[in-house]
């Protein structure tokens, strides 16, 4: 057998060394590309969490167990995404009303310049610590029996 020369065996390998570069190129640059989409997604996601603004109004629970909740949004839409009574997520007991139109939860969408109530049902009439998830962030409000 005849062995290959040196110039041939250094253009193969430095071909080699190309392509496999190239593949690795080709591979990282991808990378970097689905990442900054990344990126940019949750940029946005964040830019949109920034513009909701919400307040609670006022808080109370009524003689038959419905707690009662008033919302204030800013001049964007709101999205409620859950709601916590005394540390229980209580998602499937409460709808969100707004001008003449209601809502279940989770991701209600309230207008801009609303006030929307939420209304969930109780096991009983107590004092209630209620946190309202929102696509802005988190209201706390403290609700007591009337």
């Amino acid at each position: 057998m005849r062995a290959i020369s040196e110039l041939v065996s250094a253009a193969l390998l430095a071909l080699i060394a190309i392509t496999v570069g190239g593949l690795v190129l080709a591979w990282f640059t991808g990378y970097l590309q689905l990442g900054g989409q990344s990126v940019e997604r949750q940029l946005v996601r964040s830019q949109l969490a920034a513009l909701q603004e919400a307040s609670v109004a006022a808080a109370y629970v009524d003689s038959s167990g419905v707690l009662h909740v008033y919302v204030a949004t800013g001049p964007n839409p709101v999205t409620i995404n859950s709601v916590y009574v005394n540390d229980t997520l209580y998602n499937s007991n409460c709808t969100v009303y707004y001008d003449s139109a209601s809502e279940a939860l989770p991701d209600a969408r309230v207008p801009g310049y609303a006030l929307a109530e939420i209304r969930c049902s109780l096991p009983s009439p107590a004092p209630a610590e209620v946190r309202i998830i929102y696509g802005g962030g988190v209201l706390v409000a403290y609700a007591s029996p009337v």
